[in-house]
């Protein structure tokens, strides 16, 4: 068995998102919630602090049209909901690895 690396890499964005600045949301969660729930303390993201404040990170659900919950589905909707948005946003080879 023949094994080729061609690439290694790692990006870690520089906002950290943590449980008490999802507490100062409003969006009905506790830090020591999601710590009993999930046992994540925090989590990085490009998305800007202030836009997550803002919106509460709701527009992309209303945007595609829904009313800001998730609507579930099942994991094969979902992956075929995300390759309609690779292709409409333009990427040629959307079919692959999903």
């Amino acid at each position: 068995m023949t094994f080729f690396l061609h690439g290694l890499g790692h990006f870690h964005p520089e906002n950290e998102v943590t449980n008490a600045f999802l507490e100062t949301l409003d969006i009905g969660t506790t830090e020591a919630w999601i710590m009993e729930r999930v046992g994540i303390r925090s989590r990085r993201t490009t998305l800007p602090l202030d836009y997550i404040r803002t919106t509460r990170n709701r527009e992309g659900w209303t945007a595609r049209g829904g009313d800001g919950a998730r609507t579930g589905g099942g994991p094969r909707r979902r992956r075929r909901h995300g390759h309609r948005r690779l292709v409409r946003d333009g990427y040629r080879d959307a079919g692959r690895g999903l």
